[in-house]
């Protein structure tokens, strides 16, 4: 029995489904198939244990399905016949899993003209930032908190450019470290996306639905705001196209986005591109192109993002040759 036929088999057996076709749709860090049974189209996300808890894996499917008793077009959770985290084989390595069903909807177009989709990313982040509160915790690990964040800065291996690039992620920490207490001082509490970009979205003519909470947490939502920005500065687009897509995602969020751009912004920024910067130190094979890249990111924002960075020109600091 070959490696993808034993996964199928056990998600079988958590979730008594009579599966008819299953597909690898999806192959990185973290893994994504896509399951035909009788009734349903349905995803299976798997995470590696190596990098996740029982915890985590729990809290996600629990904020995923509170999200889904609020919105009704949300990704929908199902839950195992144990309602216990079972681990699953695949290719050598452990996993844990998340079953849902599958939204309808296409892809972020990642090319200028998507305007429209930035519009209901605003509408669609907006409506989260508004679900009342769930009655229970965060995990212990949160991913925009930058202590938890560097404790997870490990040594993969040692060649070179993985030591350059633990250099860059130091400097940009220590940099962090001087503000970090500004952002910590007046946070406003809500169900924060956590890594709210469009591609984590499925789009319609007149509907956006949010996928992909796994760094969801109950934390300030102008964190979602700055990842969106950090986003669109990373992105390829001109500076009149950034322009264009940010007018369309704060007409979509509205008048009350205005409050979560403010001084603890550029802090935020930064600290998306600390997570960014260490994801790739633990998991990927560091090339030349990368380093460059990651070099060229992080010190265009440690340059552009000074102490005495007004909000209010915050953008045209970013975007302008």
């Amino acid at each position: 029995m070959n490696s993808l036929d034993s996964l199928m088999r056990s998600i079988s057996e958590a979730y008594d489904l009579h599966i008819k076709h299953m597909e690898l749709i999806y192959d990185a860090v973290n893994k994504i198939f896509r399951i035909t049974n009788d009734n349903d189209s349905l995803i299976f996300k798997i995470f590696n244990k190596r990098d996740h808890s029982k915890q985590r894996i729990s809290f996600e499917r629990k904020i995923t399905s509170y999200i889904s008793s609020h919105q009704p077009n949300s990704i929908n959770p199902i839950l195992a016949k144990a309602q216990i985290e079972k681990t699953y084989l695949y290719e050598n390595q452990f996993y844990y899993g998340i079953l849902t069903r599958e939204c309808t909807g296409n892809p972020y177009l990642k090319n200028a003209g998507a305007l429209s989709d930035d519009y209901l990313f605003g509408q669609a982040l907006f409506t989260l930032h508004h679900i009342p509160p769930p009655p229970f915790r965060n995990p212990k690990h949160d991913t925009s908190n930058v202590k938890h964040l560097i404790s997870k800065l490990g040594s993969p291996n040692r060649s070179q450019k993985t030591i350059q690039l633990k250099e860059i992620i130091q400097t940009l920490h220590n940099d962090i470290n001087l503000t970090t207490l500004s952002h910590t001082e007046c946070m406003m509490r809500c169900i924060s996306h956590g890594d709210a970009w469009p591609g984590n979205a499925l789009y319609s003519s007149n509907a956006c639905t949010l996928i992909d909470f796994e760094h969801t947490r109950i934390s300030d939502p102008a964190f979602d705001v700055a990842t969106f920005i950090w986003w669109l500065t990373g992105s390829e687009h001109t500076e009149l196209e950034k322009l264009k897509s940010w007018k369309k995602f704060i007409n979509g969020y509205g008048e009350s986005i205005k409050q979560l751009i403010n001084n603890s912004t550029p802090t935020l920024i930064k600290t998306n591109q600390l997570r960014s910067l260490i994801f790739l130190h633990n998991n990927i094979i560091i090339n030349k192109e990368i380093l460059e890249y990651a070099q060229h990111q992080t010190f265009h924002l440690l340059d552009k993002l000074t102490p005495h960075l007004k909000s209010e020109h915050l953008l045209e600091a970013l975007w302008k040759k």
